[in-house]
């Protein structure tokens, strides 16, 4: 699909835009955001905000973040600062820009017309592919598609009203994706069995459908799109983004922590709060690197392929750099802070247990392996 072009109506979205929506964002949430259950008014901060619309493109009402040229670096700062403020908001949000990108890069101009006055209503979107021994099959039913089938540890279940789910049909080969009008669609949702360690607020629960009608027009894209690199593998770079807005959160604790409590001039804290600073400054540096490498493919009717190879290995480099990144800040924060910071109601205590939580995103090693596979063939390490 072509996606409007932002310089016709002279909007940009920078770093320091990025910045002022979120800051916006934080000043209208009145409360914390729950241990648990769904952080509805945090999504309505977003809404109010601007920054559920901004991945649109100016001529939907948004900014065109992540999905027009230039824009993957303002859309990664906007990410990470949503993360600082909260990883459950942030891993939500971060699945509704992949959904709008999707429905962006392989949808009909109808298709993304119809998502882009949903999301102006209000809707927020996720994607959820996740599943067990058996997923969702798409069927042929005597009035149109039909899907039957379970998706687990689904982001926002019960809640989040419009859900992309890939799913299979046995005349094709590969996935297809499905928009689902989820309030308007007999399913269950189930997050009875989401008790995790941490990000509780995202309600991560299973979903089924039994023979459920679809229409037409909400299948997105060719079987296999899904999948299409780069950007399966090249929008991983967006959930680094919130990760190290996890951890640059620890940071920010820890330095609240020892000025209360007047240790802050202890050389060995000093020194603590160094590493942490030189660590999420290098997880920036990352972020800023594959924003780079992604702005030369994403957005873009036409790219050459070794860039967008490179989009996909940076991206692979970004996450694992990243994961590393936020062990190391959560130590440092942990040791500094002392037993202190892991009883509530310290607010190190939820951050360290949602951290650690989101940081088991999907097949790490199968990240790392890529990267060495793609370095080993180019025979060098830059």
């Amino acid at each position: 699909m072509n996606i409007p072009n932002a310089a016709a109506s002279g909007i940009r979205y920078t770093p320091t835009t990025a910045r002022e929506r979120v800051a916006e964002f934080a000043e209208t949430i009145t409360s914390p955001v729950p241990e648990d259950g769904f952080p509805t008014e945090a999504v309505a901060a977003l809404t109010q905000s601007g920054l559920l619309s901004a991945p649109l493109p100016p001529d939907y009402g948004g900014c065109g973040l992540g999905l027009l040229p230039g824009t993957m670096r303002p859309l990664l700062d906007t990410l990470r600062a949503v993360g600082r403020v909260d990883l459950s908001v942030g891993r939500l949000y971060e699945g509704h820009c992949n959904a709008l990108q999707l429905v962006a890069q392989f949808g009909t101009e109808a298709q993304f017309r119809q998502a882009a006055l949903d999301t102006a209503a209000g809707h927020m979107f996720a994607v959820w592919n996740t599943q067990g021994a058996r997923g969702i099959d798409l069927l042929d039913g005597d009035a149109g598609p039909v899907l039957d089938g379970e998706k687990t540890y689904c982001s926002g279940v019960g809640q989040i009203s419009r859900p992309i789910v890939t799913v299979q049909s046995n005349r094709e080969d590969g996935l297809r994706m499905c928009l689902l009008r989820a309030d308007e669609l007999p399913l269950k949702a189930d997050a009875s069995a989401w008790t995790p360690l941490g990000m509780a607020a995202s309600v991560s629960g299973a979903v089924r459908l039994a023979d459920v009608a679809v229409r037409p027009d909400d299948l997105i894209g060719a079987p296999g799109d899904y999948q299409r690199q780069p950007w399966f593998s090249g929008g991983a770079v967006r959930f680094a983004a919130v990760q190290l807005g996890g951890a640059e959160a620890l940071l920010d604790e820890t330095i609240t922590h020892l000025r209360r409590t007047g240790r802050d001039g202890d050389p060995y804290q000093t020194a603590r709060v160094g590493s942490m600073a030189v660590l999420v400054e290098s997880g920036r540096a990352w972020l800023i690197r594959a924003a780079e490498a992604a702005d030369l493919v994403f957005g873009l009717p036409d790219f050459d392929a070794e860039a967008a190879t490179e989009a996909v290995h940076l991206a692979n480099m970004t996450r694992t750099a990243i994961e590393r990144i936020c062990l190391d800040v959560m130590e440092h924060a942990v040791r500094s802070i002392g037993v202190a910071g892991l009883l509530r109601p310290h607010p190190l205590e939820r951050r360290v247990r949602d951290l650690t939580t989101y940081l088991r995103q999907p097949a790490p090693d199968a990240a790392l392996a890529a990267v060495g596979r793609h370095v080993l063939a180019r025979g060098n390490a830059g």
